[in-house]
């Protein structure tokens, strides 16, 4: 074997000794938690909470007269729209613009 090769394989083997700690110590902590009578948490972030509101969201939000919010979620573009429709918008933090796309005030 060559010298690379034999510098590679001590490279690999490190950083798998080094992973294998970290899992480890992972699972060591997570049953001390669990044996406090912890729960597993919710997840940081989902899908719906990190990805931005989609076009037909963002169309039918202007079309219902919301105003629209800088970095709007799918997640908070679907309370906007279901408080629009269902007249609670207010409640949720949401606002009308006065208008909606075809200029109609409310």
């Amino acid at each position: 074997m060559n010298e690379r090769m034999r510098k590679w394989n001590e490279k690999m083997a490190q950083k798998q000794a080094a992973d294998r700690a970290e899992r480890e110590a992972e699972e060591a902590f997570t049953a001390k938690v669990k044996a406090l009578g912890a729960t597993e948490p919710e997840p940081v972030a989902t899908v719906e909470r990190v990805r931005a509101a989609t076009d037909p969201q963002i169309r039918y939000l202007k079309r219902l007269g919301v105003e629209l919010e800088v970095g709007m979620t799918i997640r908070r573009a679907s309370e906007l729209i279901d408080g629009a429709k269902n007249e609670y918008l207010e409640s949720i933090g949401g606002h009308y613009t006065g208008t909606t796309d075809a200029g109609m005030l409310y």
